[in-house]
């Protein structure tokens, strides 16, 4: 009965995983870089890949920046090894290109873990990473200036994040996000079901796609337990309903792309009609493809037009300064 309900995702899962497996070090471009730091949200230390734009080192001024959550499976460096994101993406840009890892844990703040350390995946995102960065690197740290996207899993992660800090995040996308994961897993906690709301039941056991002790194998990087154990758990994550919550005048622009043979593509027509009803700023692109990398390389190259006119937007005078 699983299969069948969730034959969909399955088809993603398997399509991440088997291209997650593939990704080492060598595979990225020149001048990638992979830094290490401590999450106190989660209690562990984690990686991101950040993409700086050429002549950053020449010159002091701060830069925009966007963060980039992968999928299902995937890791700090998916969107460049499996997404096909252009190497070159931070000085089209013009901005810092920053790829999260967030494990298998949705991007959600969980409140049904097993776990004996803390699983708060949003924070982890959206308070320790933006510190992080923002500590590192000349960025212009305003909302502005900041962008969250992701494909898939890290869809729903960046609409979620985004829209439970507007004060952080002025920008954020989706590429065929599996933008109901909390509205199904809220109907699994009415129904007494589980599967959803525990992804260990479907996250498998592989060759570890990151270097990093303790959090390397699909099992280390999958909490245990439930995401939520309320019903009013699942709402506060659920988009749809943090739509209707939020004020339409703060809230972050979102922008939603689907692939028209994506099994995901209700969640991403549904969402949109809610904020349309909301009357919340938003943009939807449909595109011919599937949950493939041949879709979200040709996706990205939308998103990015709306990207570079939300910087060009927001952007200063004068952005020059001195490294933090």
């Amino acid at each position: 009965m699983r299969a069948v309900r969730y034959r969909a995702f399955a088809l993603v899962m398997t399509a991440l995983l088997v291209c997650a497996n593939l990704a080492s070090a060598q595979d990225l471009p020149a001048g990638a870089r992979i830094i290490e730091y401590d999450s106190p949200a989660v209690a562990r230390s984690l990686k991101y890949t950040v993409l700086l734009p050429d002549g950053y080192a020449e010159n002091a001024r701060r830069y925009p920046v966007l963060y980039l959550l992968h999928g299902h499976t995937g890791h700090h460096t998916s969107w460049l090894t499996y997404a096909g994101l252009p190497s070159d993406t931070a000085t089209q840009l013009q901005a810092i290109v920053v790829l999260a890892d967030g494990g298998n844990g949705f991007y959600t703040n969980w409140n049904g873990s097993t776990e004996s350390q803390p699983q708060r995946w949003e924070d982890a995102i959206a308070q320790d990473l933006v510190a992080e960065v923002d500590l590192r690197w000349r960025t212009r740290p305003e909302r502005g200036a900041r962008a969250i996207g992701g494909l898939s899993m890290g869809g729903y992660g960046a609409i979620a994040i985004a829209l439970h800090h507007p004060d952080r995040f002025g920008f954020a996308f989706s590429s065929a996000g599996a933008l109901r994961f909390a509205a199904r897993a809220r109907d699994e906690i009415v129904r007494g079901e589980d599967d959803w709301n525990r992804p260990e039941l479907w996250s498998k056991d592989e060759k570890p796609p990151v270097a990093i002790p303790g959090f390397a194998t699909q099992r280390e990087r999958t909490p245990r337990g439930r995401v939520f154990v309320t019903v009013e758990h699942a709402d506060a994550a659920d988009p749809s309903v943090i739509a209707t919550r939020i004020d339409p005048a703060t809230a972050p622009f979102l922008h939603l792309d689907c692939g028209l043979q994506d099994g995901l593509l209700p969640e991403t027509l549904a969402l949109a009609d809610a904020l349309r009803t909301r009357g919340l700023a938003h943009a939807l692109v449909l595109l011919p493809g599937d949950h493939d990398t041949p879709y979200w390389r040709d996706a990205f190259a939308h998103t990015r037009l709306s990207l570079q006119q939300f910087f060009d937007k927001h952007a200063t005078p004068s952005d020059t300064g001195t490294r933090p």
